[in-house]
């Protein structure tokens, strides 16, 4: 069922009402496209949008244990955006890049601490951007922008889930890039230093990126005269790839290291039967990593290292983008959920993927967050394959 809001703002938008009537509460939405084409259909000349990448098909090699497409899950479980049944021809949208004039940034902070932030125009319509909505609770916020702080120009790219460390290496990580690409990178608007995280920080310094323009605690509204959103598919991967090439340890040796991630420290989703597992990659020379030991730094390092690695899914298998091309990546996806966003990761990043399963312990209302445990002699057959890969 979808929520109030929804409803309150698509009739908002379908009768052209005046977001006064509710108190600001619900605004229409545009797309910066479509916004373009309103102020142009004006006769005004503000507000521009460009593609910088059109929409394509991407064709992704099957995993390397899988030897029909048909083989592969057809589901796409709850938000996640494409099954793996997708993966092998892969539809992504275009990359593109918008200026819009005389707007409002604005941000709404839950009782948790976490921040939801809103683009706005002049006229009073929410500028759609992935990530970023405007909710009710951004009213207050819009009600105080005549007594905000202005810039000139800034560029902002972020959205929710910014400070998930996977989110952050596949989605914003590749906006960073396309600032850098298109000349926009020195402007760009920050959320206050309290909201980012030690990686989100450590990605920004080693991009060499100035962060001048961040946003204070007590400050809820911006205005920037002209202000560019900038918008990459990451699984498109040249700009992954291209980051990698920045930030990964050259190292004149060629990569060695096996690593299998634990989530033994991990307060959810662990392995159970881990201690029979374990023996199996250590018999074959791997090295069993807790990446809650490694600074961001040093985790870049040892992926630079790593021409095998396997894990459970979750959020730190985004390191996976660190590892130099060619290399084995195996995971024990649960199938209760079968995210295949690990697998287009892997393929954009011109890794080998095979694909692995784990099984649900028990059944938590929060599935995704389940215990789970592997069909050790399953592990062990592709590990033998990926061994057979490696000494070939």
């Amino acid at each position: 069922m979808r929520p109030f809001q929804y409803y309150c703002n698509r009739i908002v938008q379908e009768f052209d009402l005046p977001p006064w009537l509710f108190g600001y509460r619900y605004l229409p939405i545009v797309h910066p496209e479509d916004y373009t084409k309103r102020v142009h259909s004006k006769d005004e000349t503000k507000s521009t949008f460009k593609i910088v990448e059109p929409e394509t098909v991407i064709k992704n090699a099957l995993p390397c244990n899988i030897d029909n497409a048909n083989k592969l899950c057809l589901k796409r479980f709850e938000n996640y955006p494409f099954a793996f049944s997708d993966v092998p021809l892969l539809e992504v949208g275009p990359t593109w890049i918008a200026t819009i004039y005389d707007c409002y940034i604005l941000r709404y902070r839950d009782e948790w601490k976490n921040d939801f932030y809103a683009i706005v125009s002049s006229d009073k319509r929410s500028i759609a951007y992935p990530g970023v909505v405007y909710r009710p609770e951004h009213a207050q916020s819009l009600r105080r922008s005549k007594e905000c702080r202005n810039f000139e120009k800034g560029t902002w790219l972020f959205g929710m889930w910014y400070r998930n460390y996977f989110l952050w290496l596949l989605t914003y990580v590749s906006r960073l890039m396309l600032a850098m690409e298109t000349g926009c990178s020195d402007e760009i608007l920050f959320p206050g230093e309290s909201a980012l995280s030690s990686y989100n920080i450590r990605t920004i310094e080693r991009l060499k990126i100035p962060m001048k323009n961040i946003m204070p605690y007590d400050e809820v509204v911006w205005h920037v005269d002209r202000l560019t959103l900038v918008h990459d598919e990451p699984f498109r991967g040249n700009r992954l790839r291209e980051f990698r090439d920045i930030v990964s340890c050259n190292s004149p040796r060629p990569p060695w290291r096996k690593v299998f991630v634990s989530r033994e420290k991990a307060q959810y989703r662990r392995l159970v039967n881990q201690d029979e597992v374990w023996p199996i990659f250590k018999r074959m020379g791997w090295q069993k990593v807790c990446m809650e030991d490694l600074s961001f730094d040093d985790q870049i390092k040892l992926m630079s290292e790593t021409r095998a690695f396997s894990s459970l899914n979750g959020a730190g298998f985004g390191n996976i983008i660190f590892m130099p091309k060619g290399a084995h990546v195996f995971e024990l996806c649960n199938e209760e959920i079968m995210s295949a966003s690990f697998y287009a990761m892997a393929c954009a990043m011109d890794h080998h993927y095979w694909l692995g399963k784990s099984f649900l312990v028990g059944k938590d209302y929060r599935y995704a967050f389940d215990d789970v445990i592997v069909d050790i002699h399953a592990v062990e057959s592709i590990l033998n394959l990926i061994e057979y890969q490696l000494t070939k």
